[in-house]
């Protein structure tokens, strides 16, 4: 497959101080190219000599990630990065796009107060106290690890016996 690119100004002048071969941009000590495994471990290697996380393949995906950020459609990323079949261009521009449009879409959340959530036309709470057998009720199903499913053996009142869940 054959990947057509314009050379950004940034990458004409990083490869201006590395070695280039004769038709290829990226070669080894001895002048020739570097295979994509050869190319990641000396990239690798280097971001561990610099003291920084890094590996070709997370900029290859920071790329993608930039590109569709910026408006790539899949066939553009496509042609960027060499794939085909759309998976793994539609991976960047599903995030791209969710982003951008939840964006766009939450002043469709505002109304003319500018809250987000339109308050309650009535009064929401109960001036009485709590009943106090409810809250008995509702603290056996809730317990320190959260709300979880309790099953009673012999009935729903107060004496029936608590079932443990599996795992406790």
């Amino acid at each position: 497959m054959t990947v057509t690119l314009s050379i950004l100004p940034a990458l004409a002048e990083t490869l201006k101080v590395g070695p280039c071969g004769d038709l290829t941009f990226i070669a080894g000590a001895n002048g020739r190219p570097l295979t994509k495994e050869s190319f990641g471990n000396e990239f690798r290697e280097a971001c561990r000599l610099a003291c920084v996380p890094g590996s070709a393949h997370g900029v290859r995906k920071i790329a993608a990630t930039r590109a569709a950020n910026a408006g790539a459609i899949v066939a553009q990323l496509e042609a960027i990065f060499g794939w085909q079949g759309g998976a793994m261009a539609s991976r960047y521009t599903r995030e791209a796009d969710r982003r951008r449009l939840a964006l766009e879409a939450m002043h469709t959340l505002e109304n003319e107060k500018r809250t987000s959530i339109v308050a309650p036309k009535r009064k929401v709470r109960h001036s009485e106290p709590k009943d106090q057998s409810k809250q008995q009720c509702f603290s056996e199903v809730v317990r320190s690890r959260g709300l979880e499913p309790v099953l009673l053996r012999g009935g729903s009142d107060k004496s029936a016996e608590r079932q443990p869940i599996a795992g406790e």
